[in-house]
């Protein structure tokens, strides 16, 4: 881009500013004191070109116009990479309204009109737009900086601009993305902070529940209380009446009731007096001042038995009697502790019968031999009689000598024989007669103890049955039988027992005494039944207040338990949407993911291509550098991060700016500058380029600014316009075109080859 002609009206320090001609290449001098408006006609320029300037916003355009003048205006020809002439029109009001109008040289009418319009159009006809020539074609009067300040316009002739348009779109939709779960985080916190706020209410409904529980199990239990106090009450009438019944058998009784009668009536007495005490406290355990629950009613019926087991010593000794007949009855063994002297009847009747026996076998032996004898001593005075004395006699008709002579024995002279043997017989049978008698007494003897022996055994097992049957007997009978058995032991254990615990049962008077004090007790009994049905009917109503009272608590518990239904449900609505924002989520944390791994291959793909940026812009400033220095620096190298190192030919090393002279500096940056202007355009495509040097030789001495200006000339021949601003030159000859300005001129007016103007 080659400029041809500039002109401008009441713009900055200038009332008329026209450069006509304008040479296409070499060094171009604008020189002049301070405040002579050197920089104005650069400034000019660039107004020109993009509707602005270096030194001021576009909030402050108004400033450029010249002072007291209420409009400004400028008219630029130039050559575009495309080949084509074009001209460009811009006015300036004092509010900072712009005109603007582009226009192919030759045609009448614009390209394009208005500010925006032509703006687009520049930049598609230069490459390049406002920061990139200022960064790469505009060196202003400034110090002259890294190229790390210029990185946008580095980006830019890299050819990396789209994609760090890119990256930073990138970058931005990560941003967007992490302040979207950024938010998505705060909302899920405060969605959480809610839930939080509203308490657990899986916890207070499982709590309620269990007081709900509990209120119903209290209730179904308060209820079984009633039906058990109502039972209970049941129990305690009917046990009242069985008291009653009990205590009217016991009054009604008399002293003929047996003993047994008496254990009976005392024992149902203490029984149903038990059974009452139990039921009472079953129903009222703190009503002990109720009739019904009695001390003296239990105490009249332990007593009672008290009494009546009195009659155990009385028992004892009747049950030693009893063993002492069963052992003289026969019916067992005596033992070592029965102090029993003669022994037991069927023992010893048994050896009665033995002797009768005896004597009842020797009787008959005696009978059978005296009866022999009588028998021998008459047959033989027979037959001594028949033989000897009368022959003709034949006693019962029988002829004694013819049976005798049958018998091969007989003999004769037996017959004078017969009659001492039948003395001796007879004598023999006299003396066993007397044995006889004797025999038949002894034997009626034994007879009669052995019936004696059976009467004691009658009496005694009568007495045996008498013992067994005392029991149901009318208790003064029972005590006459047992005083008629005449044991010492039982009598005077009987009599202890009748003078003081037995009095009651055995003595009329004391009999009514006392029944008329159980009678007493069973009125004061009956006459409280009132007093246990109010304790009762009292402490139904408490539990049916207490019934109540837990369906009122149910009742709160419901609502209660609705509330946390709500907050539940309100819960779980935040807690859904606390899952949908959390999938939501998800999918930014993936998308950001997916921008990470995008930003780290876009900005890895940057870096790559300016790395090789770097490369080449190393070697231009190392084609540059040489001429500027005189061959003191010959190589620079740009770092990853822009920042300059250049090879010092006394140090045999890379030195950093910071190690240069301040001239050294300036001349590197400079070669540097040159560099980024030579790369911009061969990036724009431009065949030729104008080049603005504001003030380049600051701090450079006679010989570095000579040897500048021969380098510049020198240059590549893409750089062919260069603009050179300083307060003066004194190397005259190396100028193409020189413009001088005043301090006294508000006009500026060259054209064609001028010299000095």
């Amino acid at each position: 881009m080659i400029i041809h002609s500039l002109k401008a009206a009441n713009l900055l320090k200038y009332v008329r500013l026209e450069l006509n001609d304008i040479p296409e290449k070499g060094l171009i001098a604008v020189s002049g004191p301070n405040e002579s408006g050197k920089t104005a006609v650069v400034e000019t320029l660039c107004f020109a070109l993009f509707g602005r300037t270096y030194a001021r916003g576009p909030n402050e355009l108004g400033k450029i116009i010249r002072w007291g003048e209420a409009e400004a205006s400028v008219e630029m020809y130039f050559t575009a990479r495309n080949g084509k002439r074009y001209g460009i029109a811009r006015t300036l009001q004092q509010n900072g309204t712009q005109a603007a109008e582009l226009t192919v040289s030759g045609e009448d009418r614009p390209e394009c009109s208005g500010p925006n319009a032509v703006n687009q159009r520049i930049l598609e006809l230069c490459g390049f737009d406002f920061d990139q020539y200022l960064d790469a074609l505009y060196l202003a009067q400034r110090e002259i900086s890294e190229p790390h300040s210029q990185s946008h316009t580095i980006k830019a002739i890299a050819g990396a601009g789209e994609l760090e348009t890119v990256l930073l779109q990138l970058h931005s939709d990560r941003d967007t993305e992490q302040a979207a779960l950024c938010a998505i985080d705060a909302e899920i916190a405060e969605l959480q902070r809610q839930i939080e706020a509203l308490g657990d209410p899986q916890v207070e409904t499982e709590q309620l529940q269990a007081q709900h529980v509990a209120l119903e199990k209290d209730s179904l239990e308060h209820q079984k209380n009633i039906v058990d106090i109502d039972q209970q009450l049941e129990k305690v009438l009917a046990s009242c009446e069985a008291v009653q019944q009990s205590g009217r058998a016991y009054t009604e009784a008399g002293v003929e009731t047996s003993l047994t009668g008496w254990r009976e009536l005392g024992v149902e007495l203490a029984d149903q007096v038990a059974a009452l005490q139990g039921n009472c406290s079953a129903i009222a355990p703190d009503a002990t001042s109720i009739d019904c629950n009695e001390p003296d009613l239990r105490r009249f019926a332990d007593e009672l038995n008290e009494r009546l087991q009195a009659f155990e010593p009385v028992r004892e000794h009747i049950q030693m009697h009893q063993e002492q007949l069963d052992v003289l009855l026969g019916k067992r063994e005596p033992g070592d502790d029965d102090e029993i002297d003669e022994l037991p009847i069927p023992k010893r009747k048994a050896e009665l019968r033995t002797q009768l026996a005896r004597g009842r076998s020797a009787r008959f032996t005696v009978f059978l031999a005296l009866l022999a004898f009588l028998g021998t001593a008459g047959a033989a005075l027979s037959t001594w009689w028949s033989l000897v004395r009368d022959t003709d006699w034949q006693p019962f008709g029988i002829d004694i000598g013819a049976q005798l002579a049958t018998f091969p024995w007989w003999r004769s002279e037996y017959a004078e024989r017969l009659l001492p043997v039948a003395a001796v017989c007879a004598v023999l049978a006299l003396v066993l007669f007397p044995l006889f008698r004797k025999l038949g007494t002894r034997t009626r003897g034994f007879r009669r103890q052995i019936r004696k022996m059976d009467e004691q055994m009658q009496a005694k097992a009568e007495s045996r049955v008498l013992l067994e049957q005392l029991d149901s007997l009318p208790f003064p009978e029972a005590v006459q039988r047992l005083r008629r058995l005449g044991d010492a032991h039982i009598n005077r254990a009987l009599r202890k027992f009748v003078d003081d615990p037995g009095a009651g049962i055995s003595t009329e008077a004391e009999l009514r005494r006392h029944q008329g004090e159980l009678r007493d007790l069973l009125e004061r009994c009956a006459s409280n039944t009132a007093k246990l049905r109010s304790l009762v009917a009292a402490q139904r109503g408490k539990l049916e207040r207490r019934i109540e009272e837990a369906h009122e608590a149910a009742e709160k518990l419901t609502s209660i338990q609705q509330e946390v239904k709500r907050r539940s449900d309100q819960a779980q609505t935040l807690q859904a949407q606390i899952d949908a924002k959390s999938q939501g989520k998800a999918g930014h944390e993936q998308q950001s993911l997916i921008l990470d791994e995008a930003i780290r291959l876009t900005d890895a793909t940057c870096k790559r291509i300016y790395g090789r940026f770097n490369q080449l812009l190393s070697q231009y400033t190392a084609e540059v550098l040489p001429k500027l220095t005189e061959g003191r620096y010959g190589r620079m190298k740009i770092g990853d991060d822009f920042r300059v190192g250049v090879f010092s030919m006394e140090k045999n090393d890379f030195a950093s700016l910071d190690e240069l002279s301040s001239g050294a500096q300036r001349q590197v940056l400079l070669a540097t500058r040159l560099a980024m202007s030579k790369a911009l355009t061969e990036v724009s495509n431009q065949q030729h380029q104008f080049l603005i040097l504001d003030e380049p030789f600051a701090f450079f001495d006679r010989e570095r600014i000579r040897n500048t200006l021969k380098a510049l000339s020198e240059m590549d021949k893409t750089l062919s316009q260069i603009w050179i601003i300083s307060q003066e030159f004194e190397f005259r000859g190396q100028f193409k075109w020189r413009l001088e300005c005043s301090r006294d001129s508000s006009e500026l007016l060259v054209s064609g080859n001028a010299d000095n103007h």
